[in-house]
């Protein structure tokens, strides 16, 4: 592409136009080599990128064309190309009435093509800046779709791998808005994998959908004014409950991460015993889908550490913590190739928990200042990051606060 122009919509030969459909297509699929099998050794039998080009060769319009925008999106942000990342934003806007008109039609043969075509105008929000939280609508819309088709439609074929690939980014939209997102209920947590079993990963997204409802509980509890939330023993027996399931993931996965420990620079022999920190290992990545794998397990621990108390017993298990979720996001903002692209919208949930749950309050600014670092880059995804409240801000202020009377006190 270098030195080369990119082609004018209106003008160019079908011949050439399927040549530039394959480049950025390919390159788009490539970006997510190191993320699209994450949590699966060997990798799903079929993954929802493996049907994009047969949507970009079908005569529907709507894939086809979100297709486009989001590929195009994609390599034009990567290769700076003004003129690509412009007719990126042609085929947006042709796309978005063309899924208007599908889901107008509402008959089921058309289901696939409008989930493919909501979650590649998903990711194409995550690098536009077409308008504030545009990315939000289009997550909405694949889980509406998915919610109607019901979770036994989505245990096998294209709409299991849609969802398993949107139950993550369900979660992040559900948290900035502090409410439990349905996928969150033991029917959405069973039933879509009766048929093809969970990976470490979809096990890891069922951790923060658990530790999700805990936020939901302790806050409705801070809100009625309870000044204890470890007293209630629904909340109590969540949070032991989620615990004990993410040692068990650990110890259960780590080896077939195949990741070898070690001591983070500066930590003291004893705070890396696992009798010290069950919960924790210092690993050393390998790959970017495997720092941000980690960083999300490391973000379930802080966040349910952070909801025990007395807090001051869990202070050095939490600064842990938030230090490994930075050191993941140093290691992913160092990763070289189309992988780059993606490695650092894995981390911002990571990063914006740590920002407000994460000890001591250097980490927390250290954090707020990766955040920042990201904000010129990724468009409709980043504003949902900047919700004011959202992410349960005023249970960790709650919290922290509580945190520090209490260190005072003793």
């Amino acid at each position: 592409m270098e030195g080369e122009p990119a082609p004018c919509l209106s003008v160019v030969q079908p011949s050439r136009a399927a040549a530039f459909d394959q480049l950025f297509v390919s390159y788009f699929i490539e970006s997510f080599d190191q993320t699209r099998h994450v949590g699966s050794p060997g990798g799903r039998s079929a993954h929802w990128l493996d049907r994009l080009p047969a949507f970009l060769a079908a005569s529907d319009s709507a894939p086809k064309f979100a297709i486009r925008a989001a590929s195009m999106l994609s390599y034009g942000t990567a290769a700076t190309d003004i003129s690509i990342k412009a007719d990126a934003y042609v085929w947006y806007a042709r796309a978005l009435p063309a899924l208007r008109a599908v889901l107008a039609r509402g008959k089921p043969p058309v289901m696939d093509g409008a989930v493919c075509a909501a979650v590649m105008l998903m990711h194409f929000e995550t690098w536009a800046k077409s308008s504030d939280k545009a990315w939000v609508p289009h997550v909405k819309g694949v889980c509406t779709m998915l919610g109607a088709a019901g979770p036994h439609s989505c245990r096998v074929g294209f709409l299991h791998n849609v969802f398993c690939h949107v139950r993550l980014q369900a979660c992040v939209e559900a948290m900035s808005e502090n409410i439990l997102h349905p996928f969150a209920s033991p029917e959405w947590m069973t039933t879509p994998f009766e048929l093809v079993p969970k990976t470490f990963f979809d096990e890891l997204v069922d951790l923060l959908f658990l530790v999700q409802k805990c936020l939901a509980r302790a806050d409705q509890l801070m809100r009625n004014g309870v000044n204890d939330c470890t007293m209630d023993k629904a909340l109590h027996s969540w949070i032991h409950g989620a615990m004990s399931l993410q040692y068990a993931w650990l110890q259960r996965y780590v080896s077939t991460i195949q990741m070898s420990e070690r001591r983070l620079p500066g930590m003291p022999q004893s705070t890396t015993s696992l009798s010290t920190c069950p919960e924790h290992l210092d690993i050393t990545y390998t790959t970017v889908s495997a720092a941000a794998l980690i960083s999300l397990y490391h973000t379930v621990n802080l966040l349910l550490l952070r909801l025990l108390q007395p807090q001051q017993e869990y202070i050095v298990r939490i600064q842990r913590h938030a230090e490994a979720i930075l050191s993941a996001n140093d290691f992913v903002l160092s990763a070289p190739g189309p992988s780059a692209e993606f490695g650092p919208v894995m981390m911002l949930l990571q990063l914006k928990v740590a920002s407000l749950w994460g000890a001591p309050s250097a980490e927390r600014i250290a954090a707020e200042s990766a955040l920042q670092r990201h904000r010129m880059r990724y468009g409709g995804l980043m504003s949902v990051f900047d919700t004011e409240g959202g992410y349960f801000a005023d249970l960790a202020a709650w919290v922290l606060s509580n945190a520090t009377a209490s260190s005072c006190a003793s």
